[in-house]
């Protein structure tokens, strides 16, 4: 913006010092206004100084310069950041701030994760489950960045989940209190089958169901009426063909 001239058969107004390739608007003022130009273009990374021309008839008379500035501005704190746990990992989503859609973004926090991710998403990897953890975000351009953080927040807490017990038609199912056919921690009576939760699984020694032949060395460690502790997947009606099975987690 500018205040028109006070001297002189004023003809119109231009402005002087916008980069190659910028839309300026309008490209010529009339002399009774609007007395402001819209300069559209030019790169974050650059300062820029213009001027306005006051023409005359005979020639014209140019303003002090402004003062540097850039085509855009740092952007704000990214909006909407979460965090959605999964099997040793999370997935993190945002919205870009308003004023710097096209930013690009600085992550921070545990796990496998890209530093500078690119548009509005990012998996982290490697983490242990049964544990909290907290990332930040911030935004960057040309023009600097972010001054506040985002902050995400995921519980990597396994989802529990309610499955029966299988095989159980010639002998007592014996509940283990670790990942192994080793002591007694429960009992589910031959015949009975019941709904337990399984809270997560895990890998321990092998096991072979001499009544089925069916071997597996995944365990499943369960909260029942009979009992809490372990019991080998071949003795569960769980999801099979893949460890651990969705939607269970690894323990750890």
């Amino acid at each position: 913006m500018f205040s028109p001239s006070g001297e002189g058969e004023v003809t119109g107004y231009s402005l002087r010092g916008a980069p190659d390739g910028a839309d300026v608007t309008p490209s010529r003022a009339q002399p009774d206004g609007p007395f402001q130009f819209r300069v559209t273009g030019g790169r974050c990374d650059q300062e820029y100084t213009f001027r306005v021309a006051a023409e005359y008839d005979g020639g014209e008379v140019l303003s002090e310069p402004s003062i540097p500035v850039r085509p855009c501005v740092a952007p704000g704190r990214p909006a909407a950041f979460t965090a959605k746990g999964k099997n040793h990992g999370a997935d993190l989503t945002w919205s870009p701030p308003e004023n710097a859609r096209n930013a690009t973004y600085i992550l921070e926090g545990p796990g496998n994760h890209p530093q500078a991710p690119t548009g509005t998403g990012a998996e982290v990897t490697g983490l242990k489950n049964g544990q909290a953890y907290t990332w930040t975000l911030r935004a960057k351009n040309a023009a600097g960045e972010s001054q506040e953080r985002a902050e995400a927040r995921a519980d990597l807490q396994p989802p529990r989940g309610q499955f029966r017990n299988a095989n159980n038609n010639h002998r007592d199912t014996l509940i283990r209190p670790g990942p192994n056919p080793g002591r007694e921690a429960g009992r589910i009576p031959r015949g009975e089958y019941i709904t337990m939760t399984v809270i997560c699984q895990t890998r321990g020694a092998a096991y072979t169901d001499t009544d089925t032949g069916m071997s597996s060395n995944v365990w499943n460690k369960v909260e029942s009426g009979r009992g809490n502790g372990w019991l080998n997947d071949v003795l569960m009606d769980t999801p099979k063909g893949g460890y651990p099975a969705p939607p269970l987690w690894e323990c750890e």
